[in-house]
């Protein structure tokens, strides 16, 4: 990390960590050889590689072959997406969560016809409604997010999926697992069909990722060649990047992400958690009600200071619109401008995020009075 700087954005993307940039430029280096290949240094590769994959699959708790490298999320939930509705060639019915990130909620939208898309009922504050869900037509296909990357809500993974098994033992669940992974306790892995997972947001690389793919699962490839990674993602094995993603993934889990208290530190009033009492959030992302201040001002007066922070997801902060978790929490467009998300990373300074918090609050308070 940069000196100088107070980094809170990273449910966008963390910055690779200095150990893990450590070891991936060695790997380039030293284990930059195909492993497709059968001489000695193809071999050597190979093994690496293997090694990688039963450290993921432990962590997920999945058989080895199960889980598949790829580029990152958004292609990992395309494949995913494919994956599972292509075991149904004549379409069926899909529960669709309407809060999940653009990476999985863009490929729901371009199913054809075939395909009825169901939206599952959500509270008040944007978790899926389990108990709605038995009023929905029985599921073929069920997407959703396990943590939201706007506001950390966490879904009720499992009551969800116990919801779609009753009706549908056949079902196939495909859960994006991004913000969640080495952060917060794994859900059951044991009645998904796909579990989706990133580099990046873990302090790996951009360009790896990854995921859980039930080997039951019957080929449809979003892309033909040389039949790497069981011929779901074809194509030259990036083992430094896989590498990095398992060291990456191996010094995360041995962090506590603590929730930050976003206290006043004088008596007086400060921005407010958006939050339901009573939900389930990462530790790590919280949604900020800054009113009277528009979210982007805040951000730009933090920058000046050394403080970065974000006002909605990566993939989405250049579109206008509502943001549909926002939506979903009641929120009009005037509330959602008034807003900043501050997220942080396992293991990150108590007393750098305090003084973050202190100077956040002072220019809060500084802007109001011009709103």
């Amino acid at each position: 990390m940069r000196e100088g700087i107070v980094y809170l954005d990273h449910a966008a993307t963390s910055p690779v960590c200095a150990e893990v940039a450590e070891h991936l430029a060695r790997d380039l280096v030293e284990l930059g050889w195909n492993t497709g290949t059968r001489y000695e240094l193809g071999l050597t590769a190979r093994k690496a590689l293997d090694v990688c994959r039963e450290q993921v699959a432990h962590y997920l708790g999945c058989e080895t072959d199960a889980v598949i490298f790829t580029s990152g999320g958004t292609e990992s939930n395309n494949i995913g997406l494919r994956a599972c509705c292509g075991q149904l060639p004549g379409g069926g019915v899909l529960w669709n969560s309407a809060t999940t990130h653009p990476s999985l909620a863009g490929p729901v939208e371009t199913l054809d016809s075939q395909w009825e898309v169901v939206p599952m009922p959500v509270g008040p504050w944007g978790a899926v409604d389990v108990d709605g869900l038995a009023e929905l037509p029985t599921p073929d296909v069920v997407v959703l997010e396990w943590v939201n990357n706007e506001v950390g809500l966490v879904q009720p993974v499992d009551d969800i999926a116990a919801a779609a098994v009753a009706a549908n033992p056949e079902v196939c669940i495909l859960v994006d697992g991004a913000q969640g992974v080495g952060k917060l306790p794994l859900p059951d892995m044991a009645s998904l069909t796909v579990f989706t997972f990133v580099g990046h947001k873990i302090a790996a690389p951009a360009g790896i990722g990854g995921m859980m793919l039930k080997p039951s699962l019957k080929l449809t490839p979003l892309t033909r060649g040389g039949g790497q990674e069981r011929g779901w993602r074809p194509g030259t094995v990036p083992l430094p990047l896989i590498r990095a993603f398992c060291n990456a993934l191996e010094h995360i889990t041995a962090l506590e992400a603590a929730p930050f208290g976003f206290e006043s530190f004088d008596g007086g009033d400060v921005p407010a958690p958006i939050q339901d009492p009573g939900g389930s959030y990462s530790p790590c992302i919280t949604l900020l009600n800054v009113a009277p201040v528009e979210g982007e001002v805040l951000q730009h007066h933090l920058e000046e200071a050394g403080i970065f922070l974000g006002t909605g997801s990566a993939c989405s902060s250049a579109k206008k619109s509502l943001s549909p978790i926002h939506k979903a929490i009641g929120m009009d467009a005037k509330a959602s401008r008034c807003t900043v998300r501050w997220s942080t990373f396992p293991g990150q300074d108590p007393a750098e995020l305090d003084q973050a918090w202190r100077v956040l609050v002072k220019q809060w308070r500084e802007l109001k009075r011009f709103f």
